[in-house]
């Protein structure tokens, strides 16, 4: 059993920000396998199988910076271990479009990260990072996040999200390291 989570935040105005390609991911897989959530006051989940494998897919409900406490929730309903712990999340530190697994790690000074390595106290899991790009200011860090990607970032990203939900199953079907070998390749050959 895996548990895929895409960090985003709850609520219309925040649907068509950068902070939620996760919530965006996850989006798309369910109209790709085709599953409905059900409710739980941490987060919107469902019980899907994917490539003939069981997973958990989650959309926290408790805001980006508090993300940790919706995983651990399912992650001891259904005893999972964290390894198999899949997180989708944006990433400031690859251009929009652009798409990176990676295995355990520091947070990067993503909220959402931070909040499921403190929660857990363990940061063994998988992270599909999206890239966003970089804010001009460092200063608008926050503002930037929370805004909507401009056109030309919005074609990118949507290409993006596509491929990510292709990453989430290629994980799930062959492991993250063959994923990482087959996804964070093809970003080097397009750079």
């Amino acid at each position: 059993m895996k548990i895929v989570c895409g960090i985003g935040n709850p609520g219309l105005i925040y649907k068509p920000t950068r902070h939620n390609i996760g919530w965006q991911v996850i989006d798309y897989l369910k109209k790709k396998i085709g599953f409905n959530f059900q409710r739980h006051k941490l987060s919107y989940w469902a019980e899907v199988e994917i490539e003939g494998k069981d997973a958990v897919i989650l959309k926290p409900r408790t805001f980006v910076n508090l993300s940790g406490n919706a995983v651990k929730y399912f992650l001891e309903k259904y005893s999972v271990n964290i390894d198999d712990v899949i997180v989708i999340h944006d990433d400031l530190d690859l251009l929009p479009g652009k798409v990176k697994i990676k295995k355990g790690g520091g947070h990067g000074g993503h909220k959402g990260i931070k909040s499921i390595i403190d929660v857990l106290g363990d940061s063994n899991f998988s992270r599909i990072r999206v890239g966003i790009g970089k804010p001009f200011n460092k200063e608008d860090v926050v503002e930037y996040v929370l805004s909507s990607p401009n056109k030309d970032e919005k074609d990118k990203i949507r290409e993006a999200i596509e491929i990510a939900a292709e990453a989430v199953e290629y994980i799930i079907e062959n492991g993250e390291t063959a994923a990482m070998n087959k996804f964070n390749s093809r970003n080097k050959e397009e750079n």
